[in-house]
């Protein structure tokens, strides 16, 4: 298998940024495992590392919820950073598809907590960072475009308690339920959002738009990154795809990717990506070998064009519209050269009938 992974299920990186360590880390099943199990090797990896957990996000059955939280809070001793819950389960038997997280070492990290969802802050020499997970609405027999609204409402609300607000968004991931039926709505809803904030006159931030349920039976749930510069030397900005118009000339306000660049090292940001033409047309009907290639081959030219690789991606997730079309990834990813990547594959919906496969990541040079 091209995606073969390590023995213990672990992918790890960890970045240096002055006196603060990031670690990112993609935990997934291995054999004879459980959701227990996931979460407490989860933990390990973090106290290993002597960090604290900044963002987590869970691709599992709703069903796993309480022992997978309950062995985190055990070997952690809480689970107050932000958790985002997407039941979006792994592709062969139905379970726990895995678990990305991101860690720090060497600063403090300050969480944050609302009805609406919780957050996470810390500080290194360069930045201001707010990691946002599992923000929702406060009523969830709401319609959908309520429910959209108010889980903005709360979003504003999270970041205000960092000093910040909707226009330090560098990234977002949404997942939103029946997302096929009212993906329309939801984006004239982010859009009033976006344009009353000022996002639209500043940075779009790069996003994932998935479709997938939640515990909470909510309609949407929200994760999110935000920051804010400490020095003039960091800079966030918007980078264009060679291979794919911009998102917004469809309605769709997000950028399909951000880099956030400091003297230490850039970060890209990878928006969900898809076989979508220049002209924003599905690509290879029905063919989803087709679509996966067309996805690699636009991923691999946004990492060209800032000087980077497959061999520098940190985090990626694969979303299948049908469990069954993951097993045509391996050769897909022999044609486009890619070695062994730290990818969790999940079954979740897409945000077009005719998009079968969906791929998203982040990549660190420096």
């Amino acid at each position: 298998m091209i995606n073969a992974m390590p023995q213990d299920g672990l992918y790890a990186r960890s970045v240096g940024r002055g006196n603060v360590r990031v670690h990112h880390l993609t935990i997934l099943p291995v054999a004879g495992d459980n959701a227990a199990g996931l979460g407490a090797r989860a933990a390990r990896a973090v106290l290993d590392r002597q960090a604290s957990v900044a963002w987590m996000l869970v691709f599992a059955p709703a069903r796993e919820r309480e022992a997978l939280l309950g062995a985190l809070a055990a070997a952690l001793g809480s689970v107050a950073f932000p958790v985002t819950w997407v039941i979006g389960p792994n592709c062969t038997g139905g379970g726990v598809a895995g678990i990305e997280l991101t860690a720090v070492s060497g600063t403090t990290v300050r969480t944050l907590s609302s009805p609406g969802g919780a957050g996470a802050v810390f500080e290194d020499e360069y930045a201001t960072y707010c990691w946002l997970g599992g923000v929702g609405p406060d009523r969830i027999d709401d319609t959908p475009e309520q429910q959209a609204r108010q889980t903005y409402a709360n979003t504003q609300g999270l970041l205000l308690q960092a000093g910040m607000g909707l226009a330090d968004l560098a990234r977002t991931w949404l997942y939103n339920d029946a997302i096929t039926a009212w993906y329309a709505q939801f984006n004239a809803v982010r859009t009033e959002h976006y344009r009353a904030a000022g996002v639209l006159e500043r940075l779009i931030p790069a996003s994932t738009g998935i479709g997938a349920p939640n515990p909470s039976g909510s309609a949407l749930t929200l994760a999110g990154l935000a920051l804010r510069p400490r020095q003039p030397g960091v800079s966030v900005q918007v980078v264009p795809s060679p291979l794919q118009g911009p998102a917004t000339e469809y309605g769709s306000f997000f950028s399909r990717a951000v880099e956030i660049a400091s003297p230490a090292s850039r970060t890209l940001l990878i928006s969900g990506t898809a076989g979508i033409d220049p002209a924003g047309e599905t690509v290879s009907l029905g063919d989803v070998a087709g679509q996966i290639d067309c996805t690699l081959e636009v991923v691999k030219a946004l990492l060209a064009s800032r000087g980077m690789g497959w061999g520098d991606v940190t985090r990626a997730v694969g979303y299948f519209k049908h469990a069954a079309d993951a097993g045509a990834f391996n050769a897909c990813a022999r044609r486009a050269g890619l070695g062994p990547l730290p990818l969790l594959i999940t079954h979740c919906d897409i945000c077009r009938d005719n998009l079968l496969f969906e791929l998203e990541l982040d990549a660190v040079a420096g």
